[in-house]
């Protein structure tokens, strides 16, 4: 690894880019980026269909429905932030943009954790 750095003038392990970021100014981008995010095995064919992707332990789908609680996945800002007060939306557009079960959208939309979680939006 070392000698094939050094001949093409490169550094780091073999997979390694850039990291690239780009900035997100507005709710609908952000909405798309979640859906992007979360919906990215399903779309690279990782998992065939939503019920098995609901299974899958290595993407955060199972935390934004509630299936499962998962610390990492922070699907209530979005919401919260996007859906529901931001844009307007019913728990119904975003549960089908998404893919998701309304009833789940509007359990994490509607909840006494809301005042916390707009400090951050």
């Amino acid at each position: 690894m070392v000698n094939y750095n050094r001949r093409r003038k490169r550094y780091g392990h073999l997979f390694q880019n850039r990291y690239k970021s780009i900035i997100c100014e507005d709710d609908p981008h952000l909405l798309e980026l979640a859906r992007y995010i979360h919906l990215n095995p399903l779309r690279a064919r990782i998992v065939k269909n939503l019920k098995e992707l609901k299974g899958y332990e290595w993407c955060g789908h199972s935390g934004i429905i509630g299936s499962v609680k998962r610390e990492v996945v922070k699907s209530r800002r979005i919401f919260c932030q996007i859906a529901v007060k931001k844009m307007g939306y019913r728990g119904a557009d975003v549960a089908r943009f998404l893919g998701i079960n309304t009833s789940a959208v509007n359990r994490l939309a509607v909840s006494d954790e809301l005042p916390e979680v707009l400090k951050y939006v």
